[in-house]
Protein backbone atom coordinates (compact mmCIF):
# COMPACT_ATOMS: atom_id res chain seq x y z
CA UNK A 1 0.00 0.00 0.00
CA UNK A 2 1.35 3.68 -0.88
CA UNK A 3 2.97 5.83 2.04
CA UNK A 4 0.31 9.03 2.20
CA UNK A 5 2.58 10.29 5.37
CA UNK A 6 4.19 13.03 2.74
CA UNK A 7 1.25 16.20 2.87
CA UNK A 8 3.71 17.42 -0.61
CA UNK A 9 2.46 14.37 -2.25
CA UNK A 10 -1.61 14.58 -2.82
CA UNK A 11 -3.24 11.49 -2.81
CA UNK A 12 -5.58 10.67 -5.70
CA UNK A 13 -7.87 7.59 -5.79
CA UNK A 14 -8.42 6.25 -9.33
CA UNK A 15 -11.44 3.54 -9.75
CA UNK A 16 -12.10 2.25 -13.32
CA UNK A 17 -13.74 -1.60 -13.67
CA UNK A 18 -10.45 -1.66 -15.74
CA UNK A 19 -7.85 -2.96 -14.79
CA UNK A 20 -5.40 -1.77 -17.74
CA UNK A 21 -7.10 2.21 -17.19
CA UNK A 22 -6.20 2.27 -13.48
CA UNK A 23 -2.45 0.76 -14.18
CA UNK A 24 -1.72 2.98 -16.95
CA UNK A 25 -2.89 6.11 -14.81
CA UNK A 26 -1.35 4.61 -11.82
CA UNK A 27 2.03 5.05 -13.90
CA UNK A 28 1.37 8.28 -15.17
CA UNK A 29 0.76 9.99 -11.90
CA UNK A 30 2.96 8.42 -9.18
CA UNK A 31 5.93 10.66 -9.81
CA UNK A 32 4.15 13.40 -8.62
CA UNK A 33 1.18 12.29 -6.56
CA UNK A 34 0.38 8.61 -4.00
CA UNK A 35 -2.00 6.98 -5.71
CA UNK A 36 -4.76 4.47 -4.43
CA UNK A 37 -6.26 2.45 -6.81
CA UNK A 38 -9.51 0.15 -7.33
CA UNK A 39 -11.47 -1.59 -9.93
CA UNK A 40 -14.93 -1.94 -7.81
CA UNK A 41 -16.99 0.33 -6.19
CA UNK A 42 -16.53 -1.75 -2.58
CA UNK A 43 -12.88 -1.20 -2.51
CA UNK A 44 -12.67 2.58 -3.47
CA UNK A 45 -15.25 3.20 -0.41
CA UNK A 46 -12.80 0.81 2.09
CA UNK A 47 -10.28 3.07 1.14
CA UNK A 48 -12.27 6.55 1.74
CA UNK A 49 -13.31 5.23 5.10
CA UNK A 50 -9.79 4.55 6.11
CA UNK A 51 -7.52 6.90 4.36
CA UNK A 52 -7.56 10.70 3.48
CA UNK A 53 -7.97 11.31 0.26
CA UNK A 54 -7.62 14.83 -2.01
CA UNK A 55 -8.61 13.93 -5.59
CA UNK A 56 -11.08 11.01 -6.33
CA UNK A 57 -10.44 9.98 -10.33
CA UNK A 58 -13.11 8.12 -11.07
CA UNK A 59 -14.88 6.58 -14.76
CA UNK A 60 -18.92 7.26 -15.06
CA UNK A 61 -20.04 3.45 -16.25
CA UNK A 62 -19.16 1.31 -13.92
CA UNK A 63 -21.01 -1.84 -13.21
CA UNK A 64 -22.57 -1.21 -9.55
CA UNK A 65 -22.73 2.37 -9.54
CA UNK A 66 -22.02 5.25 -11.72
CA UNK A 67 -19.02 7.51 -11.03
CA UNK A 68 -21.09 10.65 -10.20
CA UNK A 69 -23.06 7.99 -7.37
CA UNK A 70 -19.46 7.30 -5.98
CA UNK A 71 -18.40 10.67 -5.86
CA UNK A 72 -21.63 11.66 -3.86
CA UNK A 73 -20.87 9.16 -1.63
CA UNK A 74 -17.44 10.15 -1.23
CA UNK A 75 -18.56 13.87 -0.07
CA UNK A 76 -20.49 11.84 2.58
CA UNK A 77 -17.37 10.66 3.70
CA UNK A 78 -14.77 12.81 2.99
CA UNK A 79 -16.25 16.48 2.29
CA UNK A 80 -12.78 18.64 1.32
CA UNK A 81 -11.79 15.30 -1.27
CA UNK A 82 -12.29 16.98 -5.37
CA UNK A 83 -14.15 14.69 -7.36
CA UNK A 84 -12.94 14.30 -10.85
CA UNK A 85 -14.68 12.29 -13.62
CA UNK A 86 -12.91 10.63 -17.13
CA UNK A 87 -14.89 8.53 -18.84
CA UNK A 88 -16.37 7.82 -22.46
CA UNK A 89 -19.34 7.95 -21.67
CA UNK A 90 -21.43 10.04 -19.13
CA UNK A 91 -25.23 11.17 -18.02
CA UNK A 92 -24.85 14.99 -19.07
CA UNK A 93 -28.11 15.74 -16.88
CA UNK A 94 -26.69 14.20 -13.67
CA UNK A 95 -23.06 15.36 -14.48
CA UNK A 96 -24.62 19.16 -14.35
CA UNK A 97 -26.51 18.26 -10.99
CA UNK A 98 -23.82 16.91 -9.66
CA UNK A 99 -21.25 19.82 -10.33
CA UNK A 100 -24.35 21.89 -8.91
CA UNK A 101 -24.46 20.05 -5.79
CA UNK A 102 -19.93 20.12 -5.23
CA UNK A 103 -19.59 16.51 -5.74
CA UNK A 104 -17.98 16.85 -8.91
CA UNK A 105 -15.71 19.40 -9.75
CA UNK A 106 -14.36 18.65 -13.15
CA UNK A 107 -15.00 16.16 -16.38
CA UNK A 108 -12.47 14.48 -18.92
CA UNK A 109 -13.33 12.55 -22.28
CA UNK A 110 -12.02 9.32 -23.23
CA UNK A 111 -9.05 8.78 -24.58
CA UNK A 112 -7.48 11.62 -21.81
CA UNK A 113 -4.62 13.99 -22.54
CA UNK A 114 -2.18 13.07 -19.45
CA UNK A 115 -0.79 16.23 -19.61
CA UNK A 116 -3.93 18.49 -19.59
CA UNK A 117 -4.98 15.80 -16.72
CA UNK A 118 -1.91 16.17 -14.61
CA UNK A 119 -2.49 19.96 -15.03
CA UNK A 120 -6.31 19.75 -13.80
CA UNK A 121 -5.18 17.24 -10.97
CA UNK A 122 -2.51 19.70 -9.41
CA UNK A 123 -5.44 22.89 -9.68
CA UNK A 124 -8.00 20.15 -7.53
CA UNK A 125 -4.86 19.47 -5.01
CA UNK A 126 -4.47 23.12 -4.61
CA UNK A 127 -8.04 23.35 -3.76
CA UNK A 128 -8.38 20.09 -1.26
CA UNK A 129 -5.42 21.59 0.56
CA UNK A 130 -7.01 25.47 0.67
CA UNK A 131 -10.20 23.24 2.36
CA UNK A 132 -8.68 21.67 4.38
CA UNK A 133 -6.26 24.33 5.81
CA UNK A 134 -9.35 26.63 6.18
CA UNK A 135 -11.03 23.75 7.79
CA UNK A 136 -8.42 22.96 10.41
CA UNK A 137 -8.21 27.16 10.90
CA UNK A 138 -11.60 26.92 11.72
CA UNK A 139 -11.77 24.20 14.57
CA UNK A 140 -8.38 26.46 15.94
CA UNK A 141 -10.41 29.17 16.32
CA UNK A 142 -13.11 27.68 17.39
CA UNK A 143 -11.21 26.37 20.00
CA UNK A 144 -9.55 29.02 20.94
CA UNK A 145 -13.13 31.02 20.98
CA UNK A 146 -14.03 28.33 23.96
CA UNK A 147 -11.29 29.21 25.81
CA UNK A 148 -11.51 33.39 25.45
CA UNK A 149 -14.93 32.75 26.48
CA UNK A 150 -14.49 30.76 29.51
CA UNK A 151 -11.54 32.98 30.51
CA UNK A 152 -14.53 35.95 30.20
CA UNK A 153 -16.84 34.21 31.75
CA UNK A 154 -13.93 33.87 34.72
CA UNK A 155 -12.86 36.83 34.86
CA UNK A 156 -16.60 38.83 35.44
CA UNK A 157 -17.26 35.83 38.48
CA UNK A 158 -13.53 37.50 40.03
CA UNK A 159 -15.19 40.83 39.45
CA UNK A 160 -18.54 39.96 41.34
CA UNK A 161 -15.96 38.61 44.29
CA UNK A 162 -13.89 41.38 44.26
CA UNK A 163 -17.12 43.44 44.57
CA UNK A 164 -18.06 41.46 47.95
CA UNK A 165 -15.08 41.57 49.34
CA UNK A 166 -13.51 45.18 49.07
CA UNK A 167 -17.47 46.54 49.52
CA UNK A 168 -16.95 48.55 45.93
CA UNK A 169 -20.73 48.60 45.33
CA UNK A 170 -20.96 52.26 45.67
CA UNK A 171 -18.34 53.59 43.62
CA UNK A 172 -19.16 51.38 40.25
CA UNK A 173 -21.23 53.16 37.43
CA UNK A 174 -24.91 52.20 37.46
CA UNK A 175 -24.14 51.17 33.58
CA UNK A 176 -21.62 48.70 34.88
CA UNK A 177 -24.14 47.32 38.06
CA UNK A 178 -27.38 46.80 35.59
CA UNK A 179 -24.78 45.10 32.60
CA UNK A 180 -23.20 42.79 34.82
CA UNK A 181 -25.12 39.30 34.35
CA UNK A 182 -27.90 40.71 31.78
CA UNK A 183 -27.02 41.28 28.34
CA UNK A 184 -26.04 44.42 26.93
CA UNK A 185 -28.99 44.71 24.42
CA UNK A 186 -31.50 44.34 27.30
CA UNK A 187 -29.82 46.67 29.85
CA UNK A 188 -28.39 48.90 28.23
CA UNK A 189 -29.93 49.14 24.43
CA UNK A 190 -28.65 52.16 23.24
CA UNK A 191 -25.25 51.55 24.36
CA UNK A 192 -25.47 48.39 22.58
CA UNK A 193 -26.78 49.87 19.41
CA UNK A 194 -23.69 52.11 19.51
CA UNK A 195 -21.04 48.91 19.85
CA UNK A 196 -22.50 47.50 17.32
CA UNK A 197 -22.11 50.43 14.55
CA UNK A 198 -18.61 51.09 16.04
CA UNK A 199 -17.61 46.62 15.20
CA UNK A 200 -19.86 47.19 11.97
CA UNK A 201 -17.47 50.28 11.19
CA UNK A 202 -14.25 48.06 12.03
CA UNK A 203 -15.45 45.08 10.45
CA UNK A 204 -16.19 47.14 7.00
CA UNK A 205 -12.48 48.82 7.29
CA UNK A 206 -11.42 45.02 7.89
CA UNK A 207 -12.67 43.96 4.63
CA UNK A 208 -11.48 47.01 2.73
CA UNK A 209 -8.00 46.63 4.02
CA UNK A 210 -8.22 42.53 3.58
CA UNK A 211 -4.41 41.48 1.55
CA UNK A 212 -3.07 45.36 2.77
CA UNK A 213 0.20 45.47 4.51
CA UNK A 214 -0.59 48.80 6.11
CA UNK A 215 -3.27 48.07 8.76
CA UNK A 216 -2.02 49.49 12.03
CA UNK A 217 -5.48 51.66 12.49
CA UNK A 218 -7.57 48.67 12.69
CA UNK A 219 -5.98 46.95 15.84
CA UNK A 220 -5.62 49.98 17.55
CA UNK A 221 -8.77 50.90 17.31
CA UNK A 222 -9.85 47.26 17.86
CA UNK A 223 -8.52 48.08 21.48
CA UNK A 224 -10.06 51.13 22.03
CA UNK A 225 -13.66 49.43 21.39
CA UNK A 226 -12.11 46.29 23.98
CA UNK A 227 -11.54 49.21 26.43
CA UNK A 228 -15.17 50.68 26.21
CA UNK A 229 -16.79 47.57 26.75
CA UNK A 230 -14.06 46.49 29.54
CA UNK A 231 -15.32 49.51 31.45
CA UNK A 232 -19.14 48.32 30.77
CA UNK A 233 -17.95 44.68 32.16
CA UNK A 234 -19.42 43.53 28.91
CA UNK A 235 -19.47 39.55 28.92
CA UNK A 236 -18.40 36.77 25.79
CA UNK A 237 -22.95 37.31 25.29
CA UNK A 238 -22.09 40.48 24.37
CA UNK A 239 -19.73 40.37 22.17
CA UNK A 240 -21.33 37.39 20.05
CA UNK A 241 -24.38 39.36 19.92
CA UNK A 242 -22.67 42.45 19.25
CA UNK A 243 -20.51 40.57 16.43
CA UNK A 244 -23.85 38.52 14.98
CA UNK A 245 -25.70 41.50 14.78
CA UNK A 246 -23.22 43.68 13.00
CA UNK A 247 -22.09 40.84 10.54
CA UNK A 248 -26.25 40.69 9.82
CA UNK A 249 -26.45 44.20 9.02
CA UNK A 250 -23.29 44.40 6.69
CA UNK A 251 -24.08 41.09 4.93
CA UNK A 252 -27.74 42.29 4.00
CA UNK A 253 -27.74 42.63 0.17
CA UNK A 254 -24.08 41.68 -0.35
CA UNK A 255 -22.92 39.16 -2.81
CA UNK A 256 -21.86 35.46 -1.78
CA UNK A 257 -18.13 36.29 -2.38
CA UNK A 258 -17.77 40.11 -0.04
CA UNK A 259 -20.23 37.89 2.60
CA UNK A 260 -17.64 35.27 2.71
CA UNK A 261 -15.02 38.17 3.35
CA UNK A 262 -16.67 39.36 6.39
CA UNK A 263 -17.09 36.36 7.73
CA UNK A 264 -13.63 35.11 7.61
CA UNK A 265 -12.34 39.04 8.65
CA UNK A 266 -14.95 38.93 11.44
CA UNK A 267 -14.35 35.59 12.86
CA UNK A 268 -10.28 36.96 13.31
CA UNK A 269 -11.46 40.64 14.65
CA UNK A 270 -13.91 38.59 16.98
CA UNK A 271 -10.68 36.76 18.52
CA UNK A 272 -8.22 39.86 18.65
CA UNK A 273 -11.46 41.79 20.65
CA UNK A 274 -11.90 38.64 23.10
CA UNK A 275 -8.20 38.49 23.36
CA UNK A 276 -7.56 42.60 24.02
CA UNK A 277 -10.98 42.20 26.12
CA UNK A 278 -9.08 39.38 28.58
CA UNK A 279 -6.24 41.25 28.95
CA UNK A 280 -7.79 44.29 29.97
CA UNK A 281 -9.88 42.63 32.73
CA UNK A 282 -6.59 40.88 34.16
CA UNK A 283 -5.24 44.28 34.66
CA UNK A 284 -8.16 46.47 36.08
CA UNK A 285 -8.58 43.00 38.24
CA UNK A 286 -5.16 43.11 39.49
CA UNK A 287 -5.32 46.70 40.09
CA UNK A 288 -8.49 46.70 42.50
CA UNK A 289 -6.96 43.50 43.94
CA UNK A 290 -4.18 45.94 45.82
CA UNK A 291 -6.61 48.82 46.57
Amino acid sequence: MPDAGDESRPVVLIVDDDPNVTSSLARSLRDRFTVFTATDVETALQILQHQPVAIVLTDQRMPTMSGVELLARARELQPDARGFIISGYTDPAALVEALNLGSVHGFMAKPWDIAALRRKLEQLAQEYQAAVNERRAAREAQAQMAMLRQMLDQLQTDYLTTLELVSWESEVPPIITSSIGSPLAQSAPATFNDLVAAYRSLLDLAAEQRGLHDQRSLPDRLRVLSERLGLLWAGPRDLIEIHTQALRQLCRGQTPQRIAVYMEEGRLMLLELMGHLVNFYRIRLAAQSHE
